[in-house]
This record gives structure tokens, C-alpha cells and sequence, in this order.
């Protein structure tokens, strides 16, 4: 099993790259599969108002749900800072055990890609380490990162991504791979 995770300031496009490993991934035969650290939280306040897909609760309570993830967010980890990594550790666990059980049809076995586009925290990044994880930061260099409703820059979950980002010594080592994201897509 791979484990990608991808680091950055908010908007910077690591969902965007995400999508592009993702995509890459199954070309190359490869079962990838998204699990971010937030997918626990989403779920838990999906299933909070009733409903079994986060999408879902997102798009018809767009406001009900920011909130509700905020505060469900950090009042959790005010409990116990890992209390959301516990739960990514153990949905990506459960892939590694599936891996294990996974058959192989005609000689071909496909190798589970978790990809994770939102590694915010020292303890997140302490978390992937047992796996050997490639630590991705997205750099924004040149490019100008849409600050509409800029307030959430000041959260701290982006405080890691604001020292990386400005080259702070202290930070430098975290991530093993960066991508400079001022060019297009293509």
C-alpha cells in the first residue's frame, strides 16, 4: 500500500492534485482511494443531521455544515488532539487489511494509493510516518490564492502550511516532495 498526503495553504490546489494522482493512479493499474483526515469529521456530522453521504449534507445545509465541522472539529480535538488521526489510522488500516485479503484476478493485483489532501498538523504528519507516506506540499509561488472570506487564514489549521510556505527552517523538512503551483494545469 502507498500513502500520499498533500500539504499546502487553503486553495492552493491540493484537491485539484489529488484528483490528478488519483486519476494517474488507476491508469497505472492501481486502486486508489481518497481518505483525508477530515473524511472522519464529515462523517460524523453528515450522520449528526442524518444523512449517510457528506456531499450531500454539504451541498443542501452549506452553512449548517461549515459550522458543524468547525465546532464538532475542535472541540474534539480540544478533548484529544488525535482524536481525528486515531479515526484516519484506522479507516486507512482497514484498507492495509483489505489489502492483505484482496484477490488476484488473472495474476493481476492492484496496489491500494490512499490519497489524503489535507495534512494540516505536526500530529497528522507524525501519523503517516508509519507507512512511509511521500509528504507532498503544494507551494502557491507566484500565483495569487483567491482571499474571498479570507478570515479562515488566520485558523490554525493553517498555521503549518503558512510556515512552510514562507520558508520558515523549522518547517522545511516535513514534506519530502513540492510542486510550485503558478502554472495551469496542463
Amino acid at each position: 500500500m502507498q500513502v500520499i498526503v498533500l500539504g499546502g495553504i487553503a486553495r492552493v490546489g491540493k484537491t485539484e492534485v489529488a484528483d490528478i494522482l488519483e486519476m494517474e493512479a488507476a491508469m497505472l493499474g492501481k486502486n486508489p482511494k481518497r481518505i483525508s483526515f477530515s473524511t472522519p469529521l464529515k462523517q460524523a456530522c453528515a450522520e449528526k443531521h442524518g444523512y449517510k453521504d457528506p456531499r450531500k449534507f454539504k451541498d443542501e445545509m452549506p452553512e449548517v455544515y461549515r459550522k458543524e465541522c468547525q465546532e464538532l472539529g475542535a472541540g474534539k480535538r480540544e478533548e484529544n488532539e488525535d482524536h481525528w488521526v486515531n479515526l484516519w489510522l484506522e479507516m486507512v488500516m482497514d484498507e492495509q487489511r483489505k489489502e492483505t485479503e484482496q484477490p488476484v484476478v488473472d495474476g493481476d493485483w492492484k496496489e491500494p494509493v490512499i490519497i489524503c489532501d489535507d495534512c494540516r498538523y505536526h500530529n497528522e504528519l507524525n501519523a503517516v510516518k508509519q507507512f512511509e507516506a511521500i509528504r507532498l506540499f503544494i507551494f502557491k509561488g507566484k500565483r495569487e490564492v483567491d482571499e474571498a472570506d479570507a478570515a479562515w487564514r488566520s485558523h490554525e489549521s493553517e498555521w503549518l502550511a503558512q510556515k512552510v510556505e514562507g520558508g520558515d527552517p523549522d518547517y522545511e523538512s516535513l514534506f519530502n516532495w513540492a510542486i510550485v503551483n503558478d502554472q495551469s494545469v496542463d
